[in-house]
């Protein structure tokens, strides 16, 4: 029975693991508006293909993740593409030139560089918009790193 429950747990553990797709860094983290940051977006790699918008959002604002599946999974917001033209969303960029990762061989990386548009000074989140994560006509939102703006 151990091996049964073990071997369902690493099974989990990877398909869990084949759906990892965020922003994993954004630097600098403290930034002026027309200042250029760089995000780094790390994801399974048969999503490579896909051109993910990333977006600047307040963080009080930013939608949160939700219990879903019976309350035993946690799931990102689903949002419509058209909504990230609009307040309270800014986009600042695109994942779009993916590159195969080093490190790990079923994943791919996308760097992305923006100026800090002209907003408010305060404390914002950046996140990835992804149209394959979900099945049908909205995307995930998928909260990544803090950005304050000065």
């Amino acid at each position: 029975m151990r091996v049964t429950v073990s071997a369902l747990a690493a099974l989990l553990l990877a398909s869990a693991a084949a759906a990892d797709i965020g922003i994993v860094r954004a630097a600098p983290s403290v930034a002026r508006t027309g200042q250029l940051v760089t995000v780094r977006v790390n994801g399974y790699l048969p999503l490579r293909s896909a051109s993910m918008p990333i977006v600047l959002v307040r963080a009080d604002r930013l939608p949160r993740p939700y219990p879903c599946d019976g309350g035993t999974a946690i799931c990102e917001p689903r949002v419509w593409r058209g909504r990230l033209v609009r307040s309270p969303y800014r986009i600042v960029g695109f994942a779009r030139r993916w590159i195969r990762s080093a490190v790990m061989p079923d994943h791919a990386n996308a760097l992305v560089r923006f100026r800090v548009p002209g907003v408010r000074s305060g404390r914002y989140r950046l996140a990835l918009w992804c149209g394959p994560c979900v099945r049908g006509p909205q995307g995930s939102l998928i909260g990544g790193p803090a950005l304050v703006v000065r």
